[in-house]
């Protein structure tokens, strides 16, 4: 907020609202994080229950989320985020989809998940993960239960 006196007798105040896009979990304390990147006390309100999770800190998901928005990924579908002590992602959808992300380049790996997702066979897949080539992929997908590309 901000307040501005106009003298003799006049005030003006400016009020922007802060809008929650996740939640930043470190150990036992949660904060909401903005879009700006900012941090706002923790309090149970039913209008935020469905914003997603962060395991990490709010540093390292802050330059996660602008990469995000950068290829328009579909934010509204993600319920978890975890990062680990290797700086990697994990990204666990609404529909318990499982996307585990590379260290480096992960941008890429995000675009590919998005290119897939509407795939009509794609649904049934638990896990999204870098790792084989397209020649062995086909021929794996019967026998798993995850997607590697």
């Amino acid at each position: 907020y901000q307040i501005k006196k106009i003298y003799p007798n006049n005030l003006i105040i400016k009020i922007t609202e802060k809008k929650p896009i996740a939640i930043i979990q470190k150990s036992k304390q949660k904060t909401y994080f903005t879009a700006r990147g900012e941090l706002i006390d923790f309090r149970k309100i039913k209008k935020f229950e469905d914003l997603p999770t962060v395991f990490g800190d709010e540093k390292s998901f802050s330059t996660f989320y602008v990469n995000l928005k950068n290829i328009n990924f579909p934010f509204k579908e993600i319920k978890t985020f975890y990062l680990f002590e290797s700086k990697r992602w994990d990204i666990v959808t609404k529909n318990n989809q499982i996307i585990k992300l590379p260290i480096k380049n992960y941008e890429i790996s995000l675009q590919n998940f998005i290119n897939f997702k509407n795939n009509i066979n794609f649904g049934k897949y638990k896990i999204f993960q870098r790792g084989i080539s397209m020649f062995n992929r086909y021929s794996k997908l019967r026998k798993r239960r995850y997607v590697e590309y």
